[in-house]
């Protein structure tokens, strides 16, 4: 009996375990989107909706040929919304997009469909950059479309509504993606700024436009080296264009302030260049002067630059050497020009045997003046101690004062067959107020001459008579006076017979 009462408990269970497939609970489906047309590439929104009696938690796919994405709901969630993406197509097609329904989590959900027509991508926006181009000038334009190319990509014609302005005839829009970039290219310097229209199409589809400006050659910049200079030395500019012409170009330029100088009207410009370096030289001037350059090659802005032109100051004072009782020369410079008054230097000297003029004056747009000093003998070499003073400047040298030499010896005759042969010794300067002796000497017995022979003070020169004794034959012999202390020597040859 016992037995028996388990087995009839266990059917029983049983029968309530199984429940008979009429009684799943049974869900409607329904599914709708957005609307009936979309864009390869492009996603629409999707929506289905579940009616009925108790709505299990659930998922599923959705499905539209190749593409598919999973869904999922949670207990008596009554409306899905998903964006389905579609993939691009070169031609338009019909799709259906299918919820398979069948048991999910308990329940029974009926299979739906929704017919939707997908379309290849078209040009939706067109735009080129710079949005401005010079002459000759290349930009970017690019073609975005409103999806996806198709595996074969899509292919946009192009053109343009002005002939100043050219593009390709086609750009392809690759397979996946959604933009394809072309060259848009300013084909000549018309003189005048315009804007150009550029069209893009697929096929017969909808068109869509961008524009792009263009404009005349001008100058953009006009950059100086300095923005101060003395005037007199050399001011550099570059110029700087919108455009690299294929051709030489000239560039115009006024010039204005109140600086003066030779300054160009234009300068060439080098084909296929859009820089060019040129430089001036401003003349000198008394006062600091304003100088404005202004390029004339535009319509509006027009590049400036102006520099300030300064006074020259002193550079520096110089004295050649020179031998006593000679004249010697100085030359005073400046760092530029002097202007239009000249420059007048003050000198002042430091020194016992030379003098220099108290003043010398640079002429206008010169920038140096040589003046020449006046010297007497010394008996050892003596430093000058120069000092020259213009304006708040000052600038000094140490030159030398060099004690006379020998300069030369020159014989009364060439040739002797005995008697007497008169030498002149000749300095290269004044003696001292000592007097210069110097040695003299024969290299051969057949002249003799005196020892020594002095230069009197503030001469330059001295005589001595040597005695010749006929040798027979032709004999050259060399007679040399030379400085007994220091550096000096000269000589002389005469033939005796």
């Amino acid at each position: 009996l016992a037995a028996g009462v388990l087995l009839a408990t266990g059917m029983a269970e049983a029968k309530k375990q199984v429940r008979p497939l009429g009684s799943v609970p049974s869900v409607g489906v329904t599914i709708s989107t957005k609307n009936t047309r979309v864009t390869g590439g492009n996603s629409m929104r999707v929506t289905l909706q579940f009616s009925g009696g108790s709505i299990p938690a659930g998922s599923s796919k959705l499905t539209c040929g190749s593409d598919q994405m999973t869904i999922s709901w949670v207990a008596n969630q009554t409306q899905v919304d998903v964006l389905f993406p579609f993939s691009p197509s070169n031609v338009a097609e019909s799709r259906t997009v299918s919820f398979p329904g069948g048991i999910i989590g308990g329940a029974s959900y009926n299979a739906v469909f929704k017919q939707v027509f997908v379309v290849p991508a078209e040009v939706t926006k067109v735009s080129v950059s710079p949005t401005t181009l010079a002459p000759f000038q290349t930009g970017i334009g690019t073609v975005i479309l409103d999806g996806v190319a198709g595996p074969s990509g899509r292919t946009v014609t192009l053109s343009s509504n002005d002939l100043v302005v050219s593009v390709p005839t086609t750009v392809v829009v690759p397979s996946g993606q959604r933009r394809a970039n072309f060259v848009v290219t300013d084909t000549s310097n018309v003189g005048t700024p315009g804007t150009a229209t550029i069209s893009a199409q697929i096929g017969t589809g909808a068109s869509s436009t961008g524009n792009v400006n263009y404009s005349d050659f001008r100058q953009i910049s006009i950059i100086p080296s300095v923005t101060s200079i003395v005037g007199g030395n050399q001011l550099g500019f570059i110029a700087t264009t919108n455009a690299a012409l294929p051709t030489q170009t000239a560039l115009g330029f006024d010039w204005s302030g109140f600086a003066t100088g030779a300054f160009p009207s234009l300068v060439l410009f080098p084909a296929n260049r859009k820089t060019v370096g040129f430089s001036v030289v401003p003349d000198g001037v008394d006062t600091a002067k304003t100088l404005t350059v202004t390029g004339q090659n535009n319509t509006a802005p027009f590049p400036t630059a102006t520099v300030q032109i300064l006074p020259a100051s002193l550079a520096s004072v110089e004295l050649a050497p020179t031998f006593g009782g000679l004249s010697g020369t100085g030359t005073v410079r400046l760092n530029g020009f002097a202007g239009p008054s000249g420059a007048e230097v003050t000198l002042e000297i430091i020194a016992f045997h030379a003098d220099v003029p108290p003043f010398v004056t640079i002429p206008p747009n010169k920038r140096s003046v040589t003046f020449t000093y006046t010297t007497t003998g010394v008996d050892a070499d003596e430093s000058l101690d120069l000092r020259a003073d213009y304006g708040t400047a000052t600038a000094t040298t140490l030159g030398t004062l060099r004690r006379a030499t020998a300069g030369a010896l020159v014989p009364s005759t060439s040739t002797s067959s005995g008697g007497k042969v008169t030498f002149t010794l000749k300095t290269n300067g004044s003696a001292g107020e000592s007097g210069t002796t110097f040695n003299i000497s024969s290299d051969n017995s057949s002249v003799v001459v005196p020892g020594t022979v002095k230069v009197l003070p503030g001469k330059a020169s001295a005589t001595f008579v040597g005695t010749v004794t006929s040798t027979g034959t032709p004999t050259p012999v060399t007679i040399t006076a030379t400085v007994p202390t220091g550096v000096g020597s000269v000589g002389t040859t005469i033939t005796v017979n």
